[in-house]
């Protein structure tokens, strides 16, 4: 959603546009980029910074967009366990 861009714009009106933008329609790789643009155009222009927003990317990930977000998060979770294991082992070596 393209809201035009008024400077004098108050941060509760940007959450609040912000707000009502979600994504569930995975796997659509050119909706979720345009989807993300618009988002991102948010937050280049209020200074937010990298890690709030994607924290808020996240949270704002539906249905089966969501599904897959957390697969992946739970992937490379255990990718770390993994890694963290084999260096314990190197050390006892």
């Amino acid at each position: 959603m393209r809201v035009p861009v008024d400077l004098g714009m108050t941060m509760m009106t940007l959450l609040t546009i912000i707000e009502e933008s979600t994504f569930d329609d995975f796997p659509n790789p050119r909706a979720f980029n345009d989807w993300l643009a618009n988002l991102e155009y948010y937050f280049d222009l209020y200074k937010i910074s990298e890690e709030r927003t994607v924290r808020f990317a996240r949270m704002r990930l539906m249905g089966s967009a969501r599904t897959y977000e957390t697969s992946v998060k739970r992937e490379r979770e255990r990718e770390r366990e993994r890694e963290r294991d084999c260096m314990r082992c190197k050390i006892f070596i």
